[in-house]
């Protein structure tokens, strides 16, 4: 697992540092819709349906939080485009935006008209204090779509629009999502240095492991010392020297594509499940037997090694987190996987942090 070609001590490179090409696009919309960033697709912790005109499937919404923001991606699909989309993030049902008909995507705070129409556009909301610390937040997804042929010409007139939940008022159709509000660290965007301090064995096994972050600047998280971790490489090295890294929360859309995705695939890393089975079969600290255990199913999600390759009890591990890990975020006092991203030629691993 950790022996290689060496890499020196360096700053990231450049190609780690940016976000490949071929994603979707964010903005900040409150800011005059600014120049927007890439994001990449992966396994969002929260997933609903597009509804248009009430009963058409037209798409999906989905939700990610890290502590700094809240994305928000609107997706159409099937011959539907977006002419514009409303946001709107609130503590209570009540504080959206309505009035005795229901809700009121004009008055809601982030909204974008979309010239031209788009098919998926995310919003990038930067987190506030008070959502950071709530269970749980209302989040109001308006759109206005329409529906054109093949050759980009529209069909009939444009439609309303809302991600599937519960209904606000019986007056109208408007929804809203209730979605869970993970708990997260605030993680540095500046480089940290970080050293692999542990015992391991290369191929296929696994000892338990650590590593050793310094120079995390005052106010972020993890802070300075040492703490378990694991790979998600296998023909990839890193070795137990000194590197620059940057830290990456495992629900955070906006990663390099070669975290999100297997390598060389555009098969999302199932971040939800690695999490899931993190506090369901295993926290720190880990004796070797668990270590191995654990690590073999990780592997299998990067696409490291195959199904077969797997013994019966991590198969069943798998299975578990298919059925119940999906979607899955951290509670408090809960463990979750943070990326430690030195550069794509290097090993790809993780810390197991306490938020």
């Amino acid at each position: 697992m950790l022996k290689a070609a060496r890499v020196p001590f360096l700053a990231l490179t450049v190609s780690a540092l940016m976000l490949l090409a071929g994603c979707n696009r964010i903005a900040d919309p409150s800011a005059d819709q600014p120049e927007p960033i890439d994001v990449h697709s992966s396994t969002w912790a929260f997933n609903t349906d597009l509804v248009i005109g009430q009963t058409i499937q037209g798409g999906t919404v989905s939700v990610a939080m890290t502590y700094d923001y809240i994305y928000i991606k609107y997706k159409a699909v099937d011959g539907w485009w977006m002419v514009a989309t409303q946001a709107h993030v609130a503590l209570t049902k009540d504080s959206i935006p309505h009035s005795n008909g229901g809700m009121i995507p004009g008055q809601f705070a982030y909204k974008v008209d979309h010239d031209p129409n788009t098919q998926e556009y995310v919003y990038a909301i930067p987190m506030k204090a008070g959502w950071r610390s709530a269970t749980q937040l209302y989040i109001a997804t308006h759109a206005v779509a329409q529906e054109k042929d093949a050759n980009g010409n529209p069909i009939g007139g444009q439609q309303t629009g809302w991600g599937r939940g519960p209904r606000y008022s019986q007056r109208n159709w408007g929804m809203y999502l209730v979605v869970p509000v993970p708990k997260t660290l605030r993680l540095p965007a500046s480089l940290v240095h970080v050293q692999y301090s542990g015992v391991t064995n290369c191929g296929f096994g696994y000892s338990p492991t650590e590593y050793h972050v310094w120079d995390v600047p005052e106010g972020y998280a993890p802070g300075d010392g040492y703490f378990p971790a694991f790979c998600l490489d296998l023909g990839i090295y890193v070795y137990p020297q000194p590197y620059y890294a940057r830290l990456w929360s495992s629900y955070d859309p906006t990663m390099p594509a070669y975290a999100l995705y297997k390598r060389g695939t555009d098969d999302p890393v199932p971040y939800d499940k690695i999490n899931y089975v993190l506090n369901t079969y295993g926290p720190p600290p880990y004796e070797a037997a668990d270590a191995a255990f654990l690590q073999h199913v990780f592997w299998y999600w990067r696409g490291n090694i195959s199904w077969g390759q797997l013994t019966e009890d991590e198969q069943a591990a798998v299975l578990d987190a298919d059925l119940r890990g999906e979607g899955w975020i951290p509670g408090a006092g809960q463990f979750f996987a943070v990326l430690i991203d030195i550069e794509q030629t290097v090993q790809l691993c993780f810390l197991v942090l306490d938020p």
